[in-house]
């Protein structure tokens, strides 16, 4: 348990004291009037009296009251052109390659991002979950990135990366998530159909998945500068 400090005791001592006065001199307004009017209650000084002393106790129990804080939505950006292109890059370079939003979101990551976005383990991790997916990637057992198996968790990725960047410039998250999640899916689609056509024109899908990854590297990055 927390100890009152001494100008504390006083100041709870004295809005009490108050507090007392103003109740008893309402009573005796109250006793004192013959026939008060219908609806009052004693004078309005000594009600006055007994609510700031109610207050005063109030404010030595509990601390001063914060100040009502308005929405920040009023004050968030509307995302230009520019922006909105960010997102959708972001989006489609994590409809390529899941891990690629988070990754470029925590290396670059700085004091307008939560705390767990700059830590060592935030990159660390998503280093490990980028070099990671682009060997299974190139496997030849993997399967298709279109199926919901694999294409909701990069939708979900695209939503969260999407909604980290708009929160870095202080623009609605909904709109970075939105768009990031349409961008996701191009990124899947355009993908899946690259990945198809240079196997046909290479001879192998390994040269179409490094073409693959230098693209998605490339928007991921630019999409966080």
């Amino acid at each position: 348990m927390t100890k009152m400090s001494l100008p504390g005791y006083a100041g709870l001592t004295n809005a009490v004291a108050g507090l007392g006065s103003g109740v008893l001199s309402t009573s005796r307004a109250s006793r004192s009037s013959v026939r008060p009017p219908r609806g009052r209650r004693g004078s309005p000084a000594a009600l006055l009296t007994a609510s700031g002393a109610l207050f005063g106790a109030s404010r030595a129990l509990f601390g001063a009251p914060e100040p009502v804080r308005r929405s920040s939505a009023a004050s968030l950006a509307v995302p230009g052109a520019i922006s909105l292109l960010k997102y959708a890059a972001l989006g489609a370079a994590t409809g390529a390659r899941t891990s690629a939003g988070g990754t470029a979101l925590a290396w670059s990551s700085s004091s307008a991002d939560p705390a767990w976005l700059r830590s060592p383990a935030a990159r660390g991790v998503t280093t490990l979950m980028a070099g990671g997916e682009g060997v299974g990637d190139q496997l030849p057992g993997i399967g298709s990135r279109l199926v919901p198996q694999q294409l909701v968790p990069r939708l979900l990725a695209a939503a969260g990366s999407g909604a980290l960047l708009a929160r870095r410039v202080s623009e609605p998250l909904a709109v970075g998530a939105t768009v990031a999640v349409a961008g996701a899916l191009v990124g899947a689609y355009a993908g899946s159909w690259w990945r198809g056509f240079a196997a046909r024109r290479l001879g192998r899908d390994n040269y179409g998945a490094v073409i693959e990854d230098a693209l998605v590297a490339g928007a991921a990055s630019w999409a966080v500068r």
